[in-house]
């Protein structure tokens, strides 16, 4: 089971509403009906004020029943090969989002999903750092986050794809670590700048030793590859204070915020860092 599937472009609710139509699903492309949501992650502070970044999440505007979760439509969209068409509209809609927040003031790093065929086009690092430079952006404002279980499918391609991304200066995050099957060497070897604990971990530390156990090797192993670690899933203040404890440097979860719409972010993150 891919990560795309388990919404890493993405959001975790499940629709009761009727299957969607490839026509539909086409139209929805070609008429770019996909908006974004964008879900705060907050950096504890070693001194001063928090700081935060965000996730891109993907979600369908649909003309007749509202907004549509992407558990409904990203496996359709993978069936029928127009990934890098839904890739395309959520890069031009994040780093179009994100230099006009940087031109209200507001520098913000944005994390952007990207799947098994993104990061296997060689094309990919030129694109993006194109798009960067047409919005005045610099490469370091985004990190891709690409799924261990992803990685491990086209690896040789996969590697040389990463390596000109991070020699562009785009930062590289493998989220859902702990649930694919990559080895330490494999993982030495590929260019991440940060790991994203798989939030399956996450929830259940406070109350599961094993899970417990999970959490702190991957922080360790952060620390030892020098990769900044994030916890996603936190969902209660123990979690997040003992996440701390251990050294987790970031946390992402509903107890710091649900993925709200791009005018909501702003008076969310004045609030957060108010005095």
């Amino acid at each position: 089971q891919t990560a795309i599937r388990r919404t890493k472009f993405t959001g975790d609710l499940k629709s009761a509403a009727r299957d969607v139509s490839v026509e539909e699903l086409r139209e929805a492309l070609d008429l770019d009906q996909f908006v974004l949501r964008y879900q705060p992650k907050e950096e504890f502070a070693v001194t001063g004020a928090s700081k935060y970044s965000a996730e891109c999440l993907v979600r369908w505007q649909h003309p007749t029943q509202g907004l549509i979760y992407p558990d409904r439509f990203i496996a359709l969209i993978e069936r029928q090969g127009w990934m890098p068409d839904l890739t395309t509209i959520v890069f031009n809609q994040a780093i179009r989002q994100q230099r006009q927040w940087q031109q209200d003031g507001l520098q913000i790093n944005l994390s952007i999903n990207v799947s098994a065929s993104d990061i296997t086009s060689l094309t990919l690092p030129e694109t993006i750092s194109r798009l960067l430079a047409d919005n005045e952006l610099d490469t370091t404002t985004i990190t891709l986050e690409v799924t261990e279980s992803e990685l491990m499918g086209e690896l040789t391609t996969s590697l040389d794809v990463l390596t000109r991304l991070r020699l562009k200066g785009v930062r590289l995050s493998i989220d859902d670590f702990g649930t694919g099957y990559s080895s330490l060497l494999q993982l030495f070897r590929m260019p991440f700048s940060e790991l994203k604990i798989d939030q399956s971990f996450v929830s259940k530390m406070v109350v599961d030793m094993e899970a417990l156990a999970i959490v702190q090797a991957c922080i360790l192993l952060g620390e030892q590859f020098n990769m900044r670690v994030v916890a996603e899933g936190v969902e209660d203040l123990a979690t997040k204070e003992l996440l701390a404890e251990l050294g987790c440097q970031v946390v992402q979860g509903y107890f710091i915020a649900k993925p709200m719409a791009a005018e909501d972010l702003r008076p969310w993150l004045a609030r957060q860092l108010k005095p």
